[in-house]
C-alpha cells in the first residue's frame, strides 16, 4: 500500500491536486506547523524525515514534508467525512506487509506521530480514491477544507504564493546537502 518504487509516498498526494493555505507561525519558536489543534515541532519534523529516510531510503525534504503534513490533516478529516478511519493497527499491518515485500528497508522502534500521520494519510487517500471515483469531487472537498482551516507554518519551510500554495524555501538548514554542495562548488571558482 505504501508506494515507493517510482517516487516517494508524498508524490501520491499530487493526484488530488493538493493546495495548501498556510500562514506564518514565527510567533511560536520551535513550531514547524500548526493545523487546528495539532502542532508539529521542528524536532518532530526532523525525526519524522529521518525515520522516513530510514524506512524508504529517500529524504523527502523538510519543506515538502511540512506541506504534506498540512494536507494530511485535511485528508484525514475527509476520510472521516466518508466513514474512513485508518487506525494505528491498520498502519502497522501495512508496514509489516511492506516490510515482507521488501518495499521498506527498516522500521524504527517508535514511529514519530508526524510520520504516522503521513502514513495514515497515504492509506486514507487510497481508500478515498476507491470509495469516491470522482477525483474532482475529492479535490473540491480538499480545497474547501483548506479554505476553512486554521493553519500556521514556520516561514523557514515555505511562503505562500498568490494562489495560497506553499513555495518551498531554499535557504538555511532546510536545503538538502546535495543542493548546497552543487551551489557552493559552482560559485567558488577557486
Amino acid at each position: 500500500m505504501f508506494h515507493t518504487r517510482h517516487g516517494r509516498v508524498l508524490a501520491g498526494l499530487s493526484s488530488l491536486a493538493l493546495v495548501s493555505g498556510l500562514g506564518a507561525c514565527s510567533a511560536q519558536p520551535g513550531v514547524a506547523l500548526q493545523v487546528g489543534d495539532t502542532t508539529y515541532s521542528e524536532a518532530d519534523v526532523t525525526q519524522a524525515v529521518d525515520q522516513y529516510d530510514q524506512m524508504f531510503g529517500q529524504d523527502p525534504g523538510r519543506s515538502d514534508f511540512v506541506a504534506a503534513l498540512a494536507n494530511a490533516h485535511h485528508i484525514l478529516e475527509m476520510g472521516t467525512d466518508h466513514g474512513i478511519v485508518v487506525d494505528d493497527a491498520t498502519v502497522d499491518t501495512q508496514i509489516e506487509a511492506a516490510k515482507e515485500q521488501q518495499t521498506i528497508t527498516d522500521v524504527p522502534d517508535h514511529i514519530n506521530h508526524a510520520l504516522m500521520d503521513l502514513l495514515r494519510m497515504q492509506l486514507t487517500v487510497s481508500e478515498l480514491q476507491a470509495k469516491v471515483s470522482d477525483t474532482q469531487q475529492l479535490s473540491d472537498e480538499l480545497a474547501q477544507k483548506q479554505v476553512q482551516a486554521d493553519l500556521h507554518v514556520n516561514p523557514r519551510y515555505g511562503t505562500l504564493d498568490e494562489n495560497n500554495q506553499i513555495v518551498p524555501t531554499t535557504f538555511g538548514d532546510v536545503v538538502s546537502g546535495g543542493s548546497s554542495a552543487g551551489t557552493d562548488s559552482s560559485q567558488s571558482g577557486n
